[in-house]
């Protein structure tokens, strides 16, 4: 998020967004300032909700207790649309690629986003590298072109990407800032 006087001028011609997110809380820590400037502004804004707690490494309360939690998030931010796979957690290097790339696609063709934004892809949570090398597969130029999306963003998810190894590669650069103040 940031300060720069060209944001202002790029976020209100975005008709839609798309946050990917590998858990429920990502699009909190990585652009939620963002997603609720770009509603404000009039953008129709999407979630894609990977994984979730699942059995048996999460009891039935505590599914309940995100179930909700999604709600409460969905609400606050006046997503037009979640795409929730309830992939479980933590096992995502489990799935094979056809499958996501599967349920990615079919996210795309429903919401058509203008911009959609990924974790960044040295993330330190496995999930969070999955997700992105995914949706990257779909979002060569020609998979841009296909389903509408004019610019890829990649959010620092704050606890994981600043926790990865300090190899160049991995360094989180932004290169566009949107003013959240308001």
């Amino acid at each position: 998020n940031g300060c720069n006087t060209r944001g202002r001028e790029m976020i209100t011609s975005v008709k839609s967004g798309l946050a990917v997110t590998a858990h429920p809380d990502d699009e909190n820590l990585g652009c939620g300032g963002t997603l609720l400037r770009l509603a404000q502004e009039g953008t129709a804004i999407h979630w894609l909700v990977v994984t979730a707690a699942t059995p048996p490494d999460y009891s039935a309360e505590a599914i309940e207790i995100q179930r909700q939690q999604v709600q409460v998030v969905k609400d606050a931010y006046r997503f037009a649309s979640i795409d929730w796979l309830r992939y479980a957690t933590c096992y995502l290097d489990k799935r094979t690629l056809p499958e996501m790339l599967l349920d990615f696609r079919h996210c795309l063709e429903n919401t058509r986003p203008e911009w959609v934004f990924l974790p960044h892809h040295a993330d330190v949570h496995g999930d969070h590298r999955v997700v992105f090398n995914a949706m990257a597969a779909l979002l060569k130029p020609v998979g841009m072109r296909l389903y509408g999306v004019k610019r890829v963003l990649s959010c620092e998810t704050i606890s994981e990407t600043e926790a990865a190894m300090p190899l160049a590669s991995n360094v989180f650069l932004p290169t566009v800032y949107v003013d959240i103040t308001s």
